[in-house]
C-alpha cells in the first residue's frame, strides 16, 4: 500500500460518512493530509488522525450524510459546551486562576503521597512468590501472661524442622547477618573495606526469592562452602565490572570466597538488604544446625498454595513441646513459632530483633488521609467559588433556558466546565511533579520518588483524580446553577443567594478545620522531637567517638595487649580525655536474656528477660554513668568476673527493695555469654540511662565485666579540632591493628538514627500541613474577594453616610473571621485525640499543653485576616462615584 492512501477501514469510513460527491471533492485533499501525517506519525496514528479530519472538518456537511443524527447533535453539543466553558474561563480569569493553582497544588500534594504510601504498601510485592512466603519469627510468654520477648529471628534448627515434620512447608531458607572485612584477590591495588551487609544464607535463598541474577545459578550458586554471590555495586567496587564470575574474595584476612553470582543492586522496598550472600555451610560446616537456643537467624518458608495458617502454629507449638517441654516446665515460660506473611513484614512489624527498618502502617494511611483531605479542600474551593458566582451566572442560565435549554443539558455543559479545569490542573500537577519529584525525594527518604513519573501507578492515579475530581466537585455546582429557574432570574430576583449560603459557610468551616488540624497534627510531632532531643538521656552522649572493633582481629591475649597499647597510645594525647571498651554502646543493641535469671533465692517461675552487656572498669566514668550505691568493676579484683552491676530497673524487677538491699545480693546470671547454672553476686546498683531513644522506656541491664571487651571503643575527646583527634586515632589504629578499616562515628549522629522516622514524617506533614493552609486561604481570598466586589455599592454608601475603612473592613471581615475561628474550635477534639494517641507509642512524652492549638487556630485567624482585609481595603479606598455608577 502507498504512503499516500489511507488504509482501506478508513477510507471506507469516509465513504460512508459522506455524499458521493463529497467524497470526491475531498478525497484528494485528506489524502495529502495523511501522507504528511503519515511520515511524521507513523501508520496508526496516521489512519486515526484521517478519520478525526473527517468528523471535526466536514460536520457542516452531515445533514446530507449518513451520520447518525444523535452523535452528530452529541458532537456539536461537546463543541458548543467546549467553547462556552472557554470563553467564561477567560472571561473570569482571577477567580478561575485561583481554582486552578488551588486544584493544581492539591493534586501534586495527592499524587506525591500516593506515590508514597503505594511505595511504602510495596514492600517484597516484587517476589513472585510473595502470597506463599512467610518469615517464621519466634516469641516467647511466661505462663503468667508476661512477656519474655517477641522478636522476628529465630533458632538456626527452626526452618529444617518444620521442612521436616510439617508437609505444608515446601521449602525454608535461613539468614544469618554478620559483619566481615573483605577485600579482592589478585588486584594489583588490593585494599580492603569493612562491609555491614554480608549475609549467611541456604542455597534455596534465591529459589524462595526473586532477587534477580545478572550472572550465575541461582539453583546451584550458593551450594558450596565458600561460595558468595555479590551485587552489581560491590562488583562494580572491588573489580571495577560485573564480569566477576570465578574471582576470589578474601573474608577477614584469611578466608578465600569464590563468586558464583552476580545480583541486581537490592530494590528499595525490600525489607532485607544486603550485598554480600555467602553459602551457609561456610558457617564453619554449619555447626549452628542443632541449636535451639540461639535466635540470631532469620527463617523464611514457603507455604503450599491454601495452608492453614493457625493449623500450622498448633504444629509448631508440638514440635516445640516435644523438644523443650521439660525446659518450660523448668521456667515456667513457653516459646512459640508463628508465621508472618512477607508483604506485611514492613508496614507490620516493631519486632525485637527487625532486620531493616520498618514503617507503622497506621502512620502511612493517616498520610494518605492527609493528601486526600488536602484534595479535597481543593475541590472545595473550586465548589465554593462556583456556587458564589452562580448569581452572576444566573442571566446566562435564565436567557438558555428560555430558548429551549433542558436542564440536564445545563448539567452537561457546567460538568464539562469542571472536566476542562480539573484537566488542566492534572496537566499543570503532572508538570510541576517531574519538576518537584528530586525535592519529595529528599523529604520522603525514599530515592525511588525521582522516578515517580515512569510508574503505571502515577498514571492510573493521576486519570482517577481528574474524573473523580471533576465529577465530584462539579455536580453540586452544576445541581445548584442548573435549578435557577429563567423568570426569577431573568427578572433579578436574587433567592439562589440565601439558598446555598450556609452550605458554602459550611464548607468554609470544614476546610480550615482538616487545614488546622493538620497544622496542629505537625506542630505535635515537632514539639515531640524536639522534646526528645533535649531531654537529659542520663550519660554523656556529645564528643563521644565511638569505634566498632576489630572484626578480624582474633580476640585471645595478643588482642588484650594490643588493646592496652592502644588506649594507652591514645590518652597520652590531651585530646583525648577518656577511653572504655564494652559490649554495646548506646543505641545499639544489647543481648537479651529471659527464662533462667532471677534471685538465687527464688524459683524458676520468677525467671524474667534482661538485658546483658559486658563492659570494662573504665565504662561508667567515661559515659557519666550514676552509681547510686555499691562499688565498680575493678581490675584487680580477680573475683569481678563473677560479679555484676545492675540498673535501677533491673533492681525493681529483682524485687529488691532498696538499692542498697541488692548490694551483696546473688542472682543467677548467664556470665560469658552461657548458661552455666553459676550465680553472680550484686556489686553496684547505677541509675537508669535511655540505652535507645526515648521512644522505649529503661531496659533491666545487667553489667558484666570483660576488661578486654572488643565489639566497641568509645573515646571522649576534646571539643576543640575534632577532625584532627580523629585523624591521630586513624593513625594509632594502624599501628596496633594494622590494615583493618577504622570506621569511628560520633555518638549523636548515631543516637538522632532513632528519630529518622519521626523527622521524616515531621518533614512530610510540614510540607503538606503548608499545602492546605495555603489552599485553604486561597479559597477564602477568592470568596471574599467576590463577595466583596457584589457588596461594592453598599461599602460605597456606608462611607458616604460616613463609615471609616476600619468599621468597613470589621463589618465585611467578621463573618469569615467568625467562620475561622468555629474551624479551629471544631478541629480541637479530633486533634486531641489523634495527638494523645500518637503520643502513647512513646515511652517519655511531652505534655498536652493548650497552647498547641491556641498558636495555629490564632496564626490562621490572622492569616485569613489579612488575607479578607487586604481587598476589602482595596475596594473601600475606590471612590464611592465610580462604584455607584456600575450597574
Amino acid at each position: 500500500m502507498s504512503n499516500r492512501h489511507p488504509p482501506k477501514w478508513a477510507d471506507r469510513f469516509l465513504e460512508w460518512f459522506c455524499r458521493e460527491e463529497l467524497y470526491n471533492a475531498i478525497r484528494g485533499d485528506l489524502e495529502e493530509v495523511y501522507t504528511r501525517n503519515y511520515h511524521i506519525h507513523g501508520p496508526k496514528k496516521a489512519s486515526w488522525l484521517f478519520v478525526w479530519h473527517v468528523i471535526l472538518f466536514f460536520q457542516p456537511f452531515a445533514s446530507k450524510n449518513r451520520l447518525p443524527s444523535s452523535l452528530l447533535n452529541i458532537t456539536v453539543m461537546f463543541k458548543h459546551y467546549f467553547k462556552i466553558s472557554w470563553r467564561n474561563f477567560g472571561r473570569n480569569k482571577a477567580f478561575s486562576l485561583i481554582s486552578l493553582i488551588g486544584l493544581t497544588t492539591g493534586m501534586i500534594a495527592l499524587l506525591f503521597i500516593g506515590e508514597y504510601v503505594r511505595f511504602e504498601k510495596s514492600y517484597d510485592l516484587f517476589h513472585k512468590k510473595s502470597d506463599q512466603l512467610y518469615r517464621l519469627r519466634a516469641e516467647g510468654w511466661h505462663n503468667d501472661g508476661r512477656k519474655w520477648f517477641q522478636g522476628t529471628a529465630n533458632f538456626p534448627v527452626a526452618g529444617p524442622q518444620v521442612y521436616e515434620k510439617v508437609p505444608e512447608v515446601e521449602a525454608f531458607t535461613r539468614l544469618y547477618d554478620n559483619g566481615a572485612i573483605m577485600s579482592p584477590q589478585g588486584e594489583e591495588e588490593e585494599k580492603s573495606y569493612k562491609e555491614g551487609n554480608v549475609s549467611y544464607v541456604d542455597s534455596s535463598f534465591l529459589t524462595l526469592f526473586s532477587f534477580p541474577l545478572l550472572s550465575g545459578n541461582k539453583q546451584t550458586a550458593l551450594r558450596e562452602p565458600n561460595s558468595v554471590i555479590i551485587t552489581a555495586s560491590m562488583a562494580h567496587k572491588y573489580f571495577g565490572t560485573t564480569e566477576v564470575v570465578g574471582k576470589q574474595l578474601i573474608k577477614d584476612y584469611d578466608k578465600s570466597l569464590t563468586i558464583t553470582g552476580v545480583l541486581e543492586d537490592i530494590p528499595e522496598n525490600s525489607h532485607l538488604y544486603f550485598d554480600f550472600l555467602i553459602s551457609y555451610y561456610t558457617l564453619e560446616e554449619a555447626r549452628f544446625y542443632d541449636n535451639w537456643g540461639w535466635t540470631d537467624f532469620y527463617t523464611y518458608v514457603q507455604l503450599i498454595p491454601g495452608a492453614d495458617v493457625q493449623n500450622l502454629h498448633d504444629q509448631f507449638d508440638a514440635i516445640l513441646h516435644e523438644r523443650k517441654g521439660q525446659y518450660y516446665e523448668n521456667v515456667q515460660a513457653k516459646e512459640y513459632w508463628r508465621l508472618q506473611p512477607l508483604d506485611q513484614i514492613h508496614l507490620h512489624s516493631g519486632f525485637h530483633s527487625e532486620a531493616g527498618l520498618d514503617a507503622q502502617a497506621d502512620i502511612i494511611h493517616l498520610l494518605f488521609v492527609v493528601g486526600l483531605f488536602v484534595m479535597i479542600l481543593a475541590w472545595i474551593n473550586f465548589i465554593n467559588l462556583s456556587t458564589a458566582r452562580a448569581i452572576e451566572r444566573g442571566k446566562e442560565v435564565g436567557i438558555q433556558k428560555a430558548v429551549g435549554a433542558t436542564r440536564k443539558q445545563m448539567i452537561m455543559q457546567f460538568l464539562l466546565e469542571a472536566f476542562l479545569i480539573n484537566g488542566m490542573a492534572i496537566l499543570c500537577a503532572i508538570l510541576m511533579v517531574k519538576v518537584l519529584s528530586p525535592y519529595f525525594s529528599i523529604v520522603s527518604g525514599q530515592a525511588t520518588a525521582v522516578k515517580i513519573l515512569s510508574q503505571s501507578s502515577f498514571w492510573k492515579m493521576a486519570v482517577g483524580i481528574w474524573i473523580i475530581g471533576s465529577l465530584g466537585s462539579g455536580f453540586y455546582p452544576a445541581f445548584v446553577m442548573s435549578s435557577f429557574k429563567p423568570i426569577s432570574v431573568l427578572r433579578g430576583k436574587r433567592s439562589p443567594k440565601g439558598m446555598f449560603s450556609v452550605i458554602r459557610k459550611s464548607l468554609v468551616v470544614f476546610q480550615f478545620a482538616i487545614a488546622i488540624a493538620i497544622i496542629i497534627g505537625t506542630g505535635s510531632i515537632y514539639l515531640q522531637i524536639q522534646y526528645m532531643r533535649s531531654q537529659n538521656l542520663g550519660f554523656r552522649m556529645d564528643q563521644m567517638y565511638v569505634i566498632p572493633g576489630p572484626q578480624a582481629f582474633p580476640v585471645d591475649s595478643t588482642f588484650e595487649q594490643h588493646l592496652t597499647r592502644f588506649r594507652t597510645d591514645l590518652l597520652q594525647n590531651p585530646k583525648v580525655i577518656k577511653f572504655t571498651s564494652s559490649q554495646s554502646v548506646p543505641s545499639f543493641g544489647v543481648s537479651n536474656w529471659g527464662g533462667y535469671i532471677r534471685r538465687a533465692d527464688q524459683d524458676a517461675s520468677h525467671a524474667k528477660t534482661y538485658s546483658i552487656m559486658s563492659m570494662d572498669e573504665h565504662f561508667l566514668a567515661t559515659y557519666e554513668l550514676d552509681l547510686i550505691t555499691g562499688r565498680n568493676f575493678s581490675q584487680q579484683i580477680v573475683s569481678d568476673n563473677k560479679n555484676v552491676i545492675i540498673n535501677e530497673t533491673a533492681r525493681k524487677q529483682l524485687a529488691f527493695d532498696s538499692p542498697e538491699s541488692a548490694i551483696g545480693q546473688m542472682i543467677y546470671c548467664p556470665l560469658n555469654g552461657s548458661y552455666d547454672g553459676t550465680q553472680a553476686r550484686v556489686i553496684g546498683v547505677v541509675k537508669d540511662h535511655n540505652h535507645y531513644s526515648l521512644k522505649n522506656g529503661y531496659n533491666p541491664i545487667i553489667y558484666t565485666y570483660s576488661p578486654a571487651s572488643s565489639s566497641f571503643f568509645s573515646l571522649l575527646l576534646d571539643s576543640n579540632e575534632l577532625s584532627a583527634s580523629t585523624a591521630y586515632i586513624q593513625e594509632v589504629w594502624q599501628q596496633q591493628f594494622g590494615s583493618e578499616p577504622m570506621e569511628g562515628f560520633f555518638l549523636d549522629d548515631q543516637f538522632n538514627e532513632a528519630y529518622k522516622a519521626d523527622l521524616r514524617l515531621g518533614r512530610i506533614f510540614a510540607v503538606f500541613s503548608g499545602i492546605a493552609i495555603i489552599i485553604a486561604l486561597l479559597g477564602l481570598f477568592g470568596l471574599s474577594t467576590y463577595m466583596i466586589f457584589q457588596r461594592s455599592k453598599e461599602i460605597s454608601i456606608r462611607k458616604i453616610l460616613g463609615a471609616t475603612v476600619m468599621n468597613i473592613v470589621s463589618i465585611l471581615s467578621r463573618q469569615y473571621l467568625m467562620l475561622v475561628l468555629l474551624a479551629g474550635v471544631s478541629a480541637i477534639p479530633f486533634t486531641y485525640w489523634f495527638v494523645q494517641k500518637w503520643l502513647e507509642g512513646f515511652a517519655f512524652s511531652m505534655a498536652i499543653h493548650p497552647i498547641l492549638f491556641i498558636i495555629p487556630i490564632l496564626g490562621t485567624i490572622g492569616i485569613a485576616a489579612l488575607a479578607v482585609s487586604w481587598q476589602t481595603v482595596k475596594t473601600a479606598h475606590i471612590n464611592p462615584a465610580d462604584s455607584l455608577r456600575k450597574d
